[in-house]
């Protein structure tokens, strides 16, 4: 790099310190190679600031104080809890310390050459950093660009921090009388913690139901628990947006009649667009599609022959658990070994309540792509430790090929989604069959026993509900 008048070489320049981008330096500073890693703000990118951390710490906090109003049925004495918001949202900010922290340590202690500041690439060997001390230039042998992505406004209804507000701003504002339009991830993500927080607001959503990619069925406890918090939900063929001084007016389209309301503000979820803008692409032979999104081809390669790219930057669109894996196989192709295997199934998760979890092929995409399936469903109510805890919302559900048995998709809804999916993940990994999982020994009580019930319940052999005849 050059300081001043000091010039300095790099390997390898990281541009963007999310979860592709640091975790790509961190190993690739492990193998031997000289790394700077870029990063305009905080450590961690999206994921650790404004999304899944963040969303998940909060949510936690309040469904804690609903848990001690419910425990009180089990015999324990806790008479008003309540959840100070002030501290709750100290203790978000804790964690994200902390883990932003941790990720630090990490880099330093790889030997990851840290800058902060806006990169721009001048060539396809330099680039110059605009930052607190000062401009710094950059000669590399080969670039990472892993800037990541941001909220695409509505046209012609640009996001202005107080009446139209983008999911992440959300995080800090979950107000009264807030419209949230759209039904995908980050539109629900932020209803589920609003509704956390007893808020009350409205979901406006176009497709049949919302979370589209899963098994409507998967849907109901959570769209059960909106009702319950007084969360208005609409489906709307259409939809019009108009800023009416400190209000916004949205008209809708539902089922050929004409329907108004009025929300103190606004947040759309529209989709992502790419952090590309400012970063000198111009004067490489990056190229890019229509969407602003990166064009890569075989390891995470551009049509620039020393730059790479990975993450949301390229389109992914938020997957965390993708980020981190295309970042530590880009590492060692970057150190000259050959990348990791793809996966063949990626995990997906919603902090809802109840949680969701999801991975592989839903029953509805299995049969729209012609195969041939059977489904096994397993409900928590008959789960000895979901009983004994209270937690009995939900159910796990299994799809496996009819001839060979082979686990196609696993899905869960309740509490501890997220973990009990994990067993499902390497089931469909190792091309596991139904009889696998099945003779497996489960540990008692837990709820991943619920896994092995269900898929027992695609056999037909699942003792532990009753049979339907």
């Amino acid at each position: 790099m050059v300081v001043g008048d000091i010039e300095v070489g790099t390997d390898v320049l990281v541009v963007g310190a999310g979860p592709a981008g640091y975790t790509c330096a961190i190993s690739a500073a492990r193998q031997g190679l000289d790394v700077t890693l870029v990063n305009k703000s905080e450590l961690g990118g999206v994921c650790l600031h404004k999304g899944c951390i963040p969303v998940k710490t909060l949510i936690n906090v309040y469904r804690l104080a609903e848990d001690i109003k419910i425990a009180s049925t089990m015999g324990l004495k806790a008479e008003g809890a309540s959840v100070d918001r002030r501290k709750a949202y100290e203790w978000k900010d804790t964690v994200v310390g902390k883990l932003e922290a941790g990720i630090r340590e990490l880099c330093r202690g790889s030997g990851v050459q840290m800058m902060e500041g806006s990169c721009s690439f001048l060539s396809s060997s330099r680039a110059v950093v605009s930052g607190p001390s000062g401009i710094q230039h950059v000669i590399f042998k080969r670039a990472v660009i892993a800037a990541g992505g941001r909220h695409k406004p509505l046209p012609g209804i640009p996001f202005d921090g107080s009446l139209v507000i983008n999911p992440d701003e959300a995080l800090d504002m979950p107000d009264e009388g807030t419209a949230i339009l759209g039904g995908g991830y980050a539109a629900i993500t932020i209803a589920a913690l609003m509704a956390s927080q007893n808020k009350k607001f409205t979901i406006i959503h176009k497709k049949e139901h919302i979370l589209t990619f899963l098994d409507e069925e998967m849907l109901r406890p959570v769209m059960r628990r909106f009702q319950e918090k007084g969360v208005a939900v609409h489906a709307a063929s259409s939809w019009t947006v108009k800023r009416m001084g400190d209000r916004v007016r949205v008209e809708l389209d539902i089922e050929d009649k004409k329907e108004t309301l009025e929300a103190k503000k606004l947040v759309p979820d529209n989709g992502m667009i790419a952090n590309t803008d400012g970063l000198g692409l111009e004067n490489t032979a990056v190229k890019t599609r229509k969407d602003g999104f990166i064009i890569t081809g075989e390891n995470y390669r551009t049509d620039d022959p020393s730059i790479y790219a990975i993450g949301d930057v390229c389109g992914m669109h938020g997957n965390a658990s993708t980020a981190y894996r295309e970042g530590e196989s880009l590492a060692d192709i970057l150190a000259g070994k050959t990348g990791l295997p793809d996966t063949i199934v990626t995990p997906l998760t919603m902090s809802t309540d109840p949680e969701i979890a999801s991975a592989g092929y839903t029953e509805t995409k299995a049969r729209e792509a012609g195969i041939d399936v059977i489904v096994g469903r397993f409900p928590f109510t008959a789960n000895g430790k979901a009983v004994s805890i209270g937690k009995t919302t939900g159910f796990v559900k299994v799809v496996a090929e009819k001839s060979s048995h082979r686990i196609l998709g696993m899905h869960a809804v309740g509490y501890e989604a997220f973990d009990i999916l994990q067993e499902g993940v390497l089931a469909i990994e190792m091309g596991a069959r139904l009889e696998d999982v099945v003779l497996t020994l489960h540990p008692h009580p837990t709820l991943c026993e619920a896994v092995r019930e269900a898929c027992a319940d695609a056999l037909g052999e699942s003792t532990n509900i009753r049979e339907n005849k």
